[in-house]
């Protein structure tokens, strides 16, 4: 394939039109090889490379020329320019006036996507790592968010043991979009679990934030839950672009947790639980909504107890509870001192097609998915008006990240009565 920024960009307008992620690999895969295309990774992807420049300001404020005067190399030293802060105020203005009046509209558009570290193409870091055979640190993300075990998932004796090895304390388990908001360099930017940027997240706390507030987290990460009781309707209002958005009334940022941002890059916070949690009260003092505190309370470390309050707060409308080791640290991985109590087990599975229903015209009956490299039907849990819309647009659900619950593996290594409960638009790839 060529390997010029015109042929470049051409895929990525076909990338952008593809929904299944095996089939944006097929197309970038050629790239590899492309020192151009390497470097757009770099600046878009690599969390520590900063342009000092936002989307919004890109597309509003300099107008594209007609035609294509701007070479490729008049940009990689107008990135230089911006990301060694060589320019600033009047002088930066400038320099992007200047530049983008030389570019004609299709590559105008491109060259501001790629310096609002953007693409917009539905490709996170995960597919750029298979593409180019990445580590996570050469993109400059050297951090993920605390995930809990499944308590589910261990014997009882194993839980029971565990439970009696620290103070616990319990929280609500919030089934929303897990943001991880980072302030640094004077500002703060909104991640999901993927390491996808959330702009329109962004837009909205800003009405819980103001100038005092972001210059005292500067430094810190706030680790949340997105929710509204619509998740639907959070999905759109979050992952919409180039439109106006509407928030639900209920939707809040649900703080568990805060931790430092060199911690975060080193892989471990190592401020005990507790006392993370009583400077994140504090701090909740002064933020305004959509920002809301989780509470914590002492768990008496049983077993049966750890249930008991998990079916409390279900029938509260919660997925079940959190349970946190008061002594532990914020540790960037999947750990045992955090461990999630549900009533039912989930699992995320990539829908690979959907199945007309021959009873109800224009409705889906089921959706199928790979569990264990054996396709699997589902065909519980969708309201009528999911079986008419992924009906008429299969490309809402097909190729995506589907949560399915389930009672058990059946014998013949399907998952029995599985249910539907949602699209992960926010996530890549599959995580149980």
């Amino acid at each position: 394939m060529k390997c010029s920024i015109t042929d470049i960009f051409k895929v990525f307008e076909e990338v952008k039109t593809k929904s299944r992620p095996i089939e944006k690999i097929a197309l970038l895969e050629p790239l590899k090889d492309c020192d151009i295309f390497r470097f757009i990774v770099e600046v878009v992807y690599n969390k520590d490379i900063k342009t000092y420049v936002s989307y919004d300001i890109l597309m509003k404020k300099y107008p594209c020329g007609i035609k294509q005067i701007a070479t490729w190399n008049d940009f990689v030293e107008l990135v230089g320019l911006l990301t060694n802060r060589k320019i600033v105020g009047k002088d930066k203005d400038q320099a992007l006036e200047n530049f983008f009046s030389k570019c004609d509209p299709f590559h105008c558009k491109w060259y501001k996507l790629i310096l609002s570290k953007d693409l917009r193409i539905g490709v996170g870091y995960s597919i750029v790592k298979k593409v180019l055979g990445l580590q996570d640190i050469d993109l400059g993300i050297k951090f993920t968010p605390m995930l809990a075990y499944d308590i589910g998932s261990l014997k009882a004796e194993q839980a029971e043991k565990l439970l009696n090895a620290h103070d616990w304390y319990w929280e609500i388990k919030i089934d929303g979009l897990r943001v991880l908001t980072v302030f640094t360099n004077g500002t703060f930017e909104c991640y999901s679990r993927n390491s996808k940027r959330l702009y329109n997240v962004e837009k909205f706390l800003l009405n819980g934030l103001n100038d005092n507030l972001i210059e005292k987290l500067q430094g810190y990460v706030l680790d949340g839950e997105f929710y509204s009781s619509n998740w639907s309707k959070s999905m759109t209002s979050i992952f919409t672009k180039n439109k106006p958005v509407k928030f639900s009334p209920d939707m809040k940022y649900y703080l568990f947790d805060i931790i430092k941002v060199d911690a975060f890059k080193s892989g471990e916070y190592n401020v005990p639980y507790i006392k993370r949690k009583q400077a994140l009260k504090q701090l909740c003092s002064y933020l305004k909504p959509p920002f809301t505190y989780v509470e914590n309370q002492k768990l008496h470390p049983t077993l049966a107890n750890a249930f008991r309050i998990a079916q409390q707060q279900v029938n509260k409308g919660w997925e079940g509870i959190v349970i946190k080791a008061g002594d532990s640290p914020y540790q960037c991985k999947r750990s045992k001192y955090w461990l999630k109590v549900k009533l039912f087990k989930t699992i995320d599975v990539l829908c690979t097609g959907i199945i007309p229903s021959t009873k109800n015209k224009g409705e889906i009956s089921a959706i199928l998915f790979k569990y264990r490299n054996k396709e699997c039907r589902c065909g519980s849990g969708f309201t009528q008006e999911q079986r008419r819309k992924f009906y008429d647009n299969p490309d809402l659900i097909v190729g995506k990240i589907v949560e399915l619950k389930y009672q058990e593996e059946s014998v013949d290594g399907c998952l029995r009565f599985p249910v539907f409960i949602r699209v992960r638009y926010d996530k890549d790839v599959p995580d149980a």
